[in-house]
Formats: C-alpha cells, structure tokens, sequence
C-alpha cells in the first residue's frame, strides 16, 4: 500500500522529471545514472524505480512531460498575440536558453533508446502539423511570403532542435549559437516587409 501511495505522489514524481529534464540534456543521457538522481533527490534508487522502471521509461515521461508544457505553453501565446510570427518568435525565446545547456552528447545518446525515438517521431508529426498551419494562417496575415514550400521550412526547424548537429560546427561553436543564427535566419527569410518589421523589432527588444 505504501508502494502505491508513493508511486502516485505527483509531487514526487514531478521532482524527478524537473531534475531529469535538467541533466539529461547538459550531460547526455548515458553521463546521468539513476543512482545519481536518486541521490541528488535524496531518495533511495528503489524509490526511484517505483516511480520509472528504467531510465528509458523516466526519458520518454521526460519528453511527454516536456512536449505537454510546450504546448499549452504555445497555445496560450497564440491566444494573446497579434500574429503567429509573434507566437514563433516567442517559443524562440522560451526554447533559445534551454539549447545554452544542451549538449551534443544528449542528441547521439537519444538515438539509442528506440522507444524514446518513436516518442519523438510522433512528436514531429504533431509539431509540423503545428509549423505548417502557423505558416499558412502567416502567408493570409501577409507576414510570410506566399508560394514557399513551407513543409521544408518546418521540417528544417524541427530537425535543428532534434537531430544531432555537425561535430565541426558544435566543436566550434555554443549550441545557443548554432540553434539561434539558424532558426532566426530561416524564419526571417519567409518573412515580407510586414514581417520582417515585426522580426526586426522583436530582435531589437531580444537583445537588449
């Protein structure tokens, strides 16, 4: 009974996914052990356990978890923004800190844990359905340019934040970096002179 009872805490349970969440993605997911969250949460590994049968079981409630917050996230954005170019643009902003802490190590180590990657393709589908109905209401609102294929643009944008990226460019450079100049070019390229005012006055309040 007691079993049971942890096994349901939401409290417990939401404490190892937001430490879970944090360390996979700055260390890889095979630098980060379950008996290292178990101590780090000062709870015993059967503990742990309880909760998630292994650590590909924690990776994938991770990427659920993670998947969800996005997007309600985005749409109580969309419900308050004047243009969907203001709603890409400010999941730009929420998702731009979290790549300063990713490592590449996290994109090589996911490919191994096959239910994970099925997880995450399901995800894709969903997140392109997503990119291309804000890129179609964009192309009416006169923010973006017509007759782009915009099916490339989103798969493009998808696959910077989920594949892993050329060991040239991560050795050389931050995946902040890497993530911000190739996301905000993208974007901007689609964008008319409607857009593009926007963009700019967006950039400009983004830096300072």
């Amino acid at each position: 009974m007691e079993t049971e009872n942890r096994h349901n805490d939401p409290q417990t349970r939401q404490r190892i996914l937001s430490l879970a969440d944090e360390l996979f993605p700055e260390y890889g997911i095979k630098g980060v052990s379950m008996d290292e969250i178990a101590r780090r949460l000062s709870m015993s590994k059967r503990t742990l356990y309880e909760y998630f049968g292994d650590k590909e079981e924690l990776l994938i409630a991770c990427i659920v978890h993670h998947h969800a917050y996005m997007k309600k996230w985005a749409e109580e954005i969309g419900d308050r923004s004047e243009t969907v170019l203001h709603v890409i643009l400010e999941i730009y902003r929420e998702m731009a800190p979290k790549t300063r802490r990713a490592s590449p190590k996290f994109y090589e180590d996911i490919r191994k844990y096959p239910r994970a990657m099925a997880r995450l393709a399901e995800q894709r589908k969903e997140m392109l359905d997503q990119l291309l109905e804000f890129f179609r209401t964009g192309v009416k609102q006169e923010i973006f340019l017509p007759g782009l294929n915009y099916e490339i643009l989103s798969r493009t944008l998808i696959q910077i934040t989920d594949e892993p990226l050329s060991p040239e460019l991560t050795r050389r450079y931050s995946m902040v970096d890497i993530y911000s100049t190739l996301t905000l070019t993208l974007v901007r390229g689609a964008c008319t002179d409607k857009g593009l005012r926007i963009f700019n006055d967006y950039l400009s309040e983004y830096k300072a």
